[in-house]
């Protein structure tokens, strides 16, 4: 018999105005999905912008300026819907357009 057999692999305590969540175990991929999407909903984060697989998106705020580092890791051109108009910081443009085409391995920096 194993020594953690029928003990939780994961708990969720309360402590004060906190919470503390313990994973002890090693899942896969589906498993740290789910609870990545959990603790996201818990800690009253919202979701960012949506990207494709190798794109990455990395929000700052300082008051009411918000920029965004979106980086595309991948070797092919990329699409990513935006949520608003925002300004590229490295060429001037003001981008309306839904839609930012990433060039492969591109990075831009945008500002709401």
């Amino acid at each position: 018999q194993q020594y953690y057999a029928g003990a939780p692999a994961v708990t969720h305590n309360h402590y004060g105005a906190g919470q503390a969540v313990y994973v002890a175990t090693i899942g896969d991929a589906s498993l740290y999905d789910a609870l990545a999407d959990w603790l996201l909903v818990s800690a009253g984060v919202t979701p960012g912008i949506a990207t494709p697989a190798g794109v990455e998106v990395c929000e700052r705020r300082q008051g009411d300026r918000r920029i965004l580092f979106v980086l595309n890791h991948t070797e092919t051109v990329q699409e990513i819907t935006l949520n608003g108009s925002f300004t590229d910081l490295f060429n001037g443009e003001h981008l309306h357009a839904p839609t930012l085409i990433m060039a492969p391995y591109g990075v831009k920096v945008l500002q709401r």
